[in-house]
């Protein structure tokens, strides 16, 4: 009996070992997700230093010529990133400034893989915040590609498109 419980104990350590350092590629995805929040949160009494340093850890999580949709009624808008670091870190920078205190966050993520380092994810982007004195509060519809970076194994944002929830 005993030698079962110590076999029983070994396999479930070895389980727990391989789901913590082998996440699988769906954790990895929604891992993504969660780091892109961190980057656009904002607590009130941060400098632009903190913000910059925030703005490059979104960097790492997106590639070079991701395209970005912004789909509001008529005035929808779509751009490609061609200097990726500079593009991203003045959006993000020029979004953070907008609330003293900003709340992000990607909520019923539904992530299907097309292939083994493609993979189109859904999901509602909401965030809040105050706006020095006004309540600042958004929901929309978010659709991603993610691609698999061959060498660091790590997923990146290649395209993103932001639906006004009315128009989804």
């Amino acid at each position: 009996m005993n030698k079962l419980l110590v076999v029983l104990a070994l396999a479930a350590a070895v389980a727990a070992g391989w789901y913590f350092f082998f996440p699988s590629d769906e954790a990895r995805v929604r891992e993504t997700f969660k780091k892109m929040e961190a980057a656009l949160e904002k607590d009130g009494a941060e400098t632009n230093f903190k913000a910059i340093e925030k703005a490059r850890h979104a960097v790492a999580l997106v590639e070079p010529g991701c395209t970005f949709e912004l789909v509001d009624g008529e005035n929808s808008r779509n751009f490609t990133l061609s200097n990726v670091a500079a593009d991203i870190t003045q959006g993000i920078v020029a979004f953070r400034m907008k609330a003293g205190v900003l709340k992000v966050a990607f909520e019923e993520l539904k992530v299907r893989f097309s292939d083994r380092t493609t993979a189109e994810v859904s999901c509602d982007f909401f965030y809040k915040g105050d706006d020095f004195g006004w309540a600042v509060r958004d929901a929309r519809a978010l659709e991603a590609t993610l691609r698999k970076d061959s060498e660091s194994g790590r997923w990146r944002f290649a395209r993103v498109r932001v639906l006004n929830i009315v128009e989804k």
